[in-house]
This record gives C-alpha cells, sequence and structure tokens, in this order.
C-alpha cells in the first residue's frame, strides 16, 4: 500500500513541474530531489497516517485473537494430559 501512496501522490504532481525542471536544467534526481518529492510529501502524509492508524487497530485486533486462540488451545493441551 506505501508504494501505491508514493506513485500515486508523484503523479498527482501536474505536467508544469517536470516542464519547469527541464527549463532550468535539472537532471531526472535532481528534479525528484529539489522539485517533485516536497510536493508529493505533502499529498502523501495523510495518507500515511491512515495507513499507519490502520496497521495499528489491525495489529491490536490481531494480537487479541491469537491470545485468545492460545489460551484455549493451552486449555485443551492441559485437559489432554491430565493436568
Amino acid at each position: 500500500y506505501g508504494a501505491e501512496v508514493v506513485r500515486g501522490a508523484i503523479q498527482s504532481i501536474g505536467r508544469e513541474q517536470y516542464e519547469a525542471c527541464i527549463a532550468v536544467n535539472l537532471g531526472r534526481w535532481q528534479s525528484m530531489r529539489h522539485v517533485i518529492l516536497p510536493q508529493a510529501l505533502l499529498v502523501m502524509l495523510p495518507t500515511f497516517g491512515n495507513n499507519a492508524i490502520e496497521l495499528l487497530k489491525a495489529t491490536a485486533v490481531v494480537s487479541l485473537i491469537s491470545l485468545t486462540d492460545l489460551t484455549f488451545q493451552a486449555q485443551v493441551v492441559r485437559s489432554q494430559t491430565g493436568n
């Protein structure tokens, strides 16, 4: 998902910005570093924030489910061994 956020943000920068980079004779990497990425970063930040929140929520749910399953399996083993 993160790669799609970056790709979409870079593609959202207008064509005129790329043309401006060519006009001032910037190379491809210079254009990205000094012109395109600073503008794309502003577009990326909210989406990365949403992705981080979604990841934290999903991690908490998965850990809760895992703990419940692990406890259940421990009880099954305990009942089978007779302790």
